[in-house]
């Protein structure tokens, strides 16, 4: 016959075939059953019927004919033949108890000698059922046994030896005690069912393909952040008393297994030490080696976990949870709720918040200098980046947290309040000072230069900004680092925190940027860092679209402000902090970009070209389809369109967390301090220039800047240019000759005018003109910025207010943004100008690279010819 397995499909016998028992029971029959015999005298036992299932009544044959009389009520009809009178026995049924349960059971009939037992024996391998009497009759007695018969049924089907079943869709072999698999039931006829086998995830990419399966929840799938969540779900599986929790980009050392016994110590109650639950060591970064990056993130590793841990330990006991690896104590550990908080915006920094429960239970935290783990860090500059970017936002996050509340309100002393602070918060919060203070220096100079304050004036006055800052007090920040460094290695390696001067600078500012951010829009999120390797090229594309904000924008801004320093006679030397620091922050992403050539720069133009040439009106009408495009070239924007358009989106979206009036007017009002505070500076600064400076004391016997209403009006002729371009391509499509031929003629034009005139007015004084031209073109920027951010605030206050649903406030702020990029193209046109600027720096810089290395590598392979013709 056919396979009893379900789902079979009619696979071939031969020799696959095996009989199998499907079940095996026991069936009792309908009517009882009589079982009459004679006891002998002396006996205690008779067997039980072969069939007996269970015992209904056990009767012995009365003589007595008084006791007839007495017990009439126990009357049986046991055929037509005769009447008689029997006396019930108590019988115990003791089948299903342990084989020395042989033993008979007391009864209420003891009395009369009449107890009987339902026994098991062994005879002849095969159990039986016997009556036993507690005692031995002691004359021949008739008794009747009432039982009701049972056969054994024993069903058995017909199946195959091995898997006989096929997924319907893929056609595969399915292993029932390996593979996941479903069987579903389909009708063939109105009283035919068949079942169809299928892999679970075959049959889930077909449900999935008709729409069958919609799930609808209610929250995210994932609650919490994934690094947080993972390790709490693996804490209940660890056991023992101490965890050493390890990330994927840990290891561990056979020498330093062998001192693991030695820190068992630690973790015990001794009445002449104290018991620590958090033990940290110190960490080896093992991929020092593998670029400069990695030797620089080596050394801020080597600052961090071994000086300051150390620091933070052994004086005031407030050195907290950094990462792993560490050693725990699994039992406070669990009892905590976990080794991370994986809260999401809160928790974004989730290892230090073991740290802070520990001390809130006022438990003991050590740092051991014997023993060492090994740890990879970041080795491309991008991944070393959103490393920074996270740490700096998820500090702030921190200050929105229970565990930081309680801490800093809690009854600790001060100076431990200075240590924790110190060791959590200090670092993000000093960067964002010291990166304020070199736009602060700069704004100084060029107010005192503008106002002719130069240094002789500012050394009469007794100023300290009349001397260079050649040697700063945040120098000696770097002593400790460089004796500990002598120490364990050499002064060569000295060389290092000099040649990673522009790397530390430029993630200072990052740092900083995102630290200011996330203060005023209140929310973070966890980035992932990727750790890619050292030797892979970054396109400039996707160095301008990371760092334009947190670097490019502010390093452009710090040269204009050195160009009017220089032209109003401001000497190099006493600005040479704001020059390093504009280099850093412009340069740094392609000064350290492996493998710069020349070819990879033409390629760069070609791909920088067409960034720039795509145009705002072929942005997509929908969200999704924006979302899309910025998917498919994996998170990066084709165009500047793009960019600034996902710039304004992510903005938007992080200051419309709530819809309520008083939310919207308290953002609307933060915003509008925010262009105050952006542009305020600039626009003052620009009327001073412009404006006031005519009006200046005559007395210091310099020609003051007047007006030049001849290079502002090159400037609006540029603009309007620009305009009308930007009109007419809105208007028509982007390959129509015609319209190719306006934005192509008009802005060439434009500049071609603008050049002649400042050649044929006062040629000598060329090259003042230009910085002046500049300079209006910096300002004029500046305006169109502020204006499309006042556009910005004011659109976004009304939208919160319109808006109730979260999904319609979004894609109304795109519809918004898409409008302005269409109507008002003055804030795509910042962006172009600023991409051009930056691309030029890049270009610069890496063609610089490109460059040096050629000319190295020729010298040596020279140097390796001469050798070998020496030899």
């Amino acid at each position: 016959g056919k396979c009893a397995l379900l789902g079979c499909r009619g696979e071939p016998w031969e020799g696959n075939q095996s009989v199998c028992v499907v079940s095996l029971r026991t069936e009792k029959g309908d009517e009882q059953c009589v079982f009459e015999y004679t006891v002998p005298q002396g006996s205690d036992t008779f067997p039980c019927p072969p069939s007996f299932s269970k015992v209904i009544k056990f009767m012995m044959h009365m003589i007595d004919e008084d006791q007839e009389q007495a017990l009439r009520g126990f009357s049986f009809a046991f055929g037509a033949r005769e009447t008689m009178m029997w006396k019930p026995c108590h019988v115990e049924d003791t089948r299903h108890a342990p084989a020395n349960a042989s033993t008979s059971f007391q009864s209420s009939s003891e009395a009369a000698g009449e107890s009987w037992a339902v026994t098991q024996i062994p005879k002849d391998g095969i159990m039986t059922y016997v009556l036993r009497r507690s005692q031995a009759v002691d004359s021949d007695k008739k008794y009747r046994l009432l039982y009701v018969p049972s056969t054994v049924v024993v069903r058995t089907v017909t199946m195959h030896t091995t898997p006989c079943l096929r997924c319907s869709i893929c056609h595969a072999r399915i292993n029932p005690s390996t593979d996941l698999y479903e069987l579903t039931e389909e009708k063939e006829k109105a009283t035919s069912v068949r079942y169809l086998p299928y892999h679970s995830n075959c049959l889930h990419a077909r449900r999935v393909a008709k729409g069958e399966i919609r799930l609808l929840r209610q929250a995210p799938l994932i609650m919490g952040e994934p690094k947080s969540e993972n390790q709490n779900n693996m804490l209940p599986a660890s056991w023992g008393e101490i965890i050493n929790i390890m990330d994927m980009n840990q290891d561990a050392y056979y020498c330093e297994g062998v001192k693991l016994p030695l820190i068992v110590t630690f973790f015990k109650r001794s009445p002449i030490s104290t018991e620590y639950h958090i033990l940290g060591f110190r960490e080896h970064i093992f991929t020092h080696t593998q670029s400069a990056i990695g030797r620089y993130m080596a050394i801020a590793e080597f600052s961090f976990v071994t000086l300051i841990q150390r620091f933070l330990a052994k004086l005031h006991n407030v050195r907290l949870h950094y990462g792993h690896p560490d050693m725990v104590n699994g039992f406070y550990v669990k009892q905590t709720a976990g080794v991370s908080r994986g809260s999401k915006r809160v928790n974004v920094n989730e290892d230090v918040f073991l740290g802070y429960e520990m001390l809130l239970m006022d438990k003991g935290i050590t740092f051991l200098e014997y023993l060492s783990y090994g740890k990879g860090r970041e080795v491309d500059f991008e991944g070393a980046s959103v490393f920074l970017k996270k740490l700096s936002a998820g500090a702030v996050m921190q200050l929105r947290s229970r565990q930081v509340y309680h801490l800093y309100t809690s009854e600790i002393t001060l100076v431990t309040k200075w240590a924790l602070y110190y060791g959590s918060l200090a670092h993000y919060t000093n960067s964002y000072l010291m990166d304020h203070t070199v736009f602060l220096m700069a704004y100084t100079f060029v107010v005192y230069a503008q106002g002719y304050v130069g240094t002789s004036l500012l050394f009469l006055n007794g100023s300290s900004l009349a001397m260079p800052w050649l040697i700063q007090i945040g120098f000696f920040n770097i002593v400790p680092m460089l004796a500990e460094m002598n120490l364990e290695h050499s002064y060569v390696r000295f060389s290092d925190l000099l040649l990673s001067l522009p790397f530390f600078s430029h993630q200072l500012r990052i740092t900083a940027s995102f630290f200011g951010s996330t203060v005023q829009t209140g929310s973070a999120q966890y980035m992932g860092t990727k750790r890619g390797i050292g030797n892979e090229y970054v396109p400039m594309r996707q160095l301008l679209a990371h760092h334009f904000y947190t670097n490019l924008l502010p390093g452009l801004k710090l040269l204009a402000l050195l160009m009017f320093f220089f032209n109003a006679g401001g000497s190099p030397v006493t600005v040479w902090v704001v020059l390093v620091a504009a280099f850093s922050y412009l340069c740094a992403p392609v000064f350290y970009n492996p493998f710069p050539t020349f070819n990879r720069w033409m390629e760069e133009v070609g791909t920088f070209m067409q960034f720039l040439d795509y145009e705002a009106v072929e942005l997509p009408e929908a969200l999704p389809a924006f979302r899309k495009h910025l998917a498919e070239d994996g998170g990066l924007p084709r165009s500047v369109a793009h960019f600034w358009s996902k710039c304004w989106l992510e903005h938007l979206e992080s200051v419309s967390a709530t819809r309520t009036i008083g939310s919207a007017i308290e953002t609307f009002l933060s915003e509008m301090a925010y262009v105050v505070g952006s542009f305020g500076f600039w626009f003052v600064l620009a009327a001073y220039m412009l404006f006031l400076n005519p009006l200046m004391d005559p007395e210091l016997h310099r020609k003051p800047h007047v007006f030049r209403w001849d290079i502002f009006l090159i400037v609006c002729n540029t603009m309007v240019a620009y305009i009308v371009s930007v009109l007419a391509m809105k208007h028509s499509s982007s390959s129509d000759k015609a319209t190719r031929g306006v934005r192509l003629t008009l802005i060439p034009l434009a500049y071609i005018v603008q050049f002649i005139a400042l050649i044929i007015n006062e040629p000598g004084m060329l090259g003042q003109k230009l910085v002046y031209l500049v300079a209006y073109y910096f300002y004029t920027g500046l305006a169109l910025a502020a204006a499309n951010a006042i556009i910005f605030a004011l659109a976004n206050f009304y939208l919160r207010l319109r808006c109730r649903d979260a999904k319609t406030l979004v894609q109304s702020q795109y519809n918004l943004i898409r409008w302005m990029a269409i109507h008002f193209p003055g804030g795509v046109l910042i962006y172009r100008v600023v991409m051009a600027a930056s691309f030029v720096v890049f270009s610069v810089t890496h063609l610089m690279a490109a460059l040096v290395i050629n000319v190295h590598t020729t010298f040596l392979f020279n140097e390796r010819v001469a050798l070998r013709a020496m030899r």
